[in-house]
């Protein structure tokens, strides 16, 4: 008897409009899957309890997936998937790093909460965000490029791995992936992670940011490197990979 009401910012294959909302009852363990319609972007909807005490997890993401679609070297149909975070845990300060091997960087979207949000790139004034918009942002020099985002209000940024062939690396390796991208206020100084392999998949990289005189304490099950880019990031962040 959980009664969640979602308001939409694009239009739905079942024939709901931007801007319109629906209700549903969902019992303990059921779920809802709300597509959007081909091309189009649900960044920005909201999912709120009828009764505030409610509690309940919303996942995001697209089953057929490319970096850019207006690109013809970035190749790709893969499935993106995330979970998302409540407003409550949104942040106003954000730290984006490269990938490995990745030379032609990344994409980001940054989504505001409320109107009137100032987005500043690398403490460049960009974009003023009202409720709900969303500014994509691809940095295309240097290349690995880190980038600071701060924002006026709390926002939420996700970081997106670019396709193979448009992303940089050689063999044209990796497939689009979606990074939920925590602010600074939401981090941490412990944490435990584990990897996979497979046939295509053997090497693995990790990005630790964190102020240029943290101190790490590392325990892994296999041998690894760690380097230090020295080239700091906004408030003196550090990149160690």
């Amino acid at each position: 008897n959980t009664e969640v009401e979602i308001t939409l910012s694009a239009p739905t294959v079942s024939g709901y409009i931007a801007g319109s909302s629906f209700s549903v009852v969902l019992d303990k363990g059921e779920t809802i899957t709300v597509r959007a319609k081909d091309n189009e972007d649900l960044s920005g909807t909201t999912v709120k309890p009828k009764n505030g005490c409610d509690r309940f997890l919303v996942f995001t993401g697209s089953r057929c997936s490319q970096s850019d679609y207006n690109s013809s070297t970035c190749t790709g149909c893969d499935h993106l998937f995330s979970q998302t975070i409540p407003i409550s845990h949104y942040g106003t300060q954000f730290h984006l790093v490269p990938f490995a091997l990745q030379s032609a960087n990344y994409t980001a979207k940054v989504t505001a909460a409320y109107d009137g949000t100032d987005v500043f790139i690398d403490n460049v004034n960009t974009i003023t965000l009202n409720r709900n918009e969303s500014f994509e942002y691809r940095p295309f020099a240097p290349n690995f490029k880190k980038t600071c985002i701060q924002t006026s209000k709390p926002s939420l940024v996700y970081q997106y791995m670019n396709s193979s062939g448009c992303n940089g690396s050689a063999g044209s390796n990796g497939d689009p992936s979606m990074l939920l991208v925590p602010s600074t206020n939401k981090w941490t100084n412990a944490t435990q992670f584990g990897m996979f392999n497979s046939s295509n998949v053997n090497n693995h990289y990790i990005n630790l940011v964190a102020h240029k005189n943290a101190q790490f304490n590392i325990s892994a099950s296999v041998s690894f490197t760690l380097d230090i880019d020295t080239a700091l990031l906004c408030d003196e962040i550090a990149v160690f990979t």
